[in-house]
């Protein structure tokens, strides 16, 4: 069962808090380039954010926006609200004259207006990070929790390994993801031919219709 879909009696020990997202639509891409690409970059901590924050940017060949834009996701560890833990890189990055209609922040340096991106909306959320704790005293012996995610990192690393260890509790004499066998291993077996009897039936029968 995914951590989103248990009931709040299994998540008891579960934290309120952990991450500080942002996404965000701009007008060009952080890093232009000739051919779309993906962006990833992380803000090193610094005064008025001192957690790193990690940048992905994503354009319309993956389906995440229409054509002439591109979404930006920002993540850090939480600190205060996201809006105040993001503020560094998003008055870095973007050039904000207007979000969701109202006057948002004009940049009065004339330079750094010119090379940031428009920000046309923006989406700020927290959310509890779940990786690291250890929720099987509410829950059923017979239930396991899929707690991965989201967390600062970007590889699958922990997912696979929690996958194993929920494999291995319910599976113990199973091998999990065993080895798939090298294409010299593989041994295909030709279809028999046809037998004696069937070719003096078939021979039988062509005489018959003759």
């Amino acid at each position: 069962m995914g951590i989103s879909n248990a009931p709040k009696s299994f998540l008891k020990s579960a934290p309120t808090s952990g991450l500080s997202r942002g996404i965000f639509l701009i007008d060009r891409s952080i890093l232009p380039a000739e051919k779309e690409t993906l962006t990833l970059l992380q803000f090193p901590p610094c005064e008025g954010s001192p957690e790193p924050i990690t940048v992905v940017e994503v354009g319309p060949s993956t389906n995440a926006c229409p054509p002439g834009l591109f979404v930006v996701h920002m993540t850090c560890k939480q600190q205060k609200s996201a809006e105040e833990d993001l503020a560094v890189a998003v008055s870095k990055l973007f050039h904000s004259e207007y979000c969701d209609g109202t006057v948002d922040r004009i940049d009065t340096d004339t330079q750094a207006t010119q090379t940031a991106k428009t920000l046309l909306w923006s989406l700020y959320f927290n959310c509890p990070e779940t990786n690291s704790c250890d929720l099987s005293p509410d829950v059923p012996a017979n239930v396991h929790l899929c707690c991965s995610g989201p967390d600062l990192d970007l590889d699958f690393e922990y997912a696979v390994k929690q996958a194993k260890e929920i494999f291995t509790k319910m599976y113990p004499d199973s091998e999990f993801l065993p080895r798939a066998p090298d294409p010299e291993e593989i041994v295909l077996e030709d279809d028999e031919a046809p037998g004696p009897a069937f070719k003096a039936e078939s021979e039988d029968i062509n005489e018959e219709n003759k």
